[in-house]
């Protein structure tokens, strides 16, 4: 049972736990949200819970039902395509602005991606997606332009929840995703971003087009 929560901001780590529990499925898609439950299990009011939800309806992650209170964002191939489609975009413009990367960050992202299982016996879909995250987040994190970079990890959260979903599914993923991701480091490793941010966008579609292989 989760300890209560005694740290302020309050609202701000009820919302960090409500992420955690809706990227890792423990809130699954269309579950009501019991308020007074989490506010008894959290020990606190229902003040700091209702902002944390309400903060996480306006970044889409939930839906607040007039007079039925919240429930969790419904999955679909559509709404999980135009994300993945958005943060491609979006991705690939901030390696664009952040142009080339150093020795240190190249191989920052090269041991992320040897921690990743190669064989189904040895998955695990929380770690693998865990690695994932971190992985396109160092990509850009020396980007400049800081609003773009926050945008980015707004969305992120949004597609997280599909990608959990899709990493579930090894004999479906396979390596391919460590393959792309290979592809783009090797266009870095040369110097050559553009190729890089052209992978990079490669990456992202296939990823989009292989939701229906498990969604539906």
């Amino acid at each position: 049972m989760t300890s209560p929560i005694s740290r302020e901001p309050i609202r701000d780590k009820v919302r960090e736990i409500l992420v955690d529990r809706l990227l890792d499925r423990q809130l699954e898609p269309g579950q009501h949200i019991n308020e007074t439950e989490l506010a008894a299990e959290f020990g606190i009011s229902r003040t700091p819970l209702r902002e944390a939800l309400l903060q996480l309806a306006s970044e889409g992650l939930i839906e607040s039902e007039p007079g039925r209170g919240f429930r969790v964002t419904e999955m679909d191939v559509r709404t999980g395509r135009e994300l993945f489609h958005l943060v491609a975009e979006l991705e690939v413009l901030a390696l664009r602005r952040t142009g080339s990367l150093d020795e240190e960050t190249l191989e920052r992202l090269r041991e992320m991606d040897r921690r990743r299982a190669r064989r189904p016996e040895d998955h695990d879909a929380t770690e693998a997606v865990a690695l994932d995250i971190r992985w396109h987040r160092t990509l850009v994190e020396a980007c400049p332009n800081r609003q773009l970079l926050e945008l980015l990890d707004l969305l992120r959260q949004r597609v997280h929840r599909y990608e959990y979903g899709q990493a579930r599914k090894f004999e479906q993923i396979g390596v391919r995703g460590l393959e792309q991701h290979a592809s783009v480091l090797e266009a870095l490793e040369k110097g050559d971003t553009e190729a890089a941010a052209s992978r990079l966008l490669d990456h992202w579609n296939y990823a989009a087009h292989t939701l229906d292989d498990w969604l539906e």
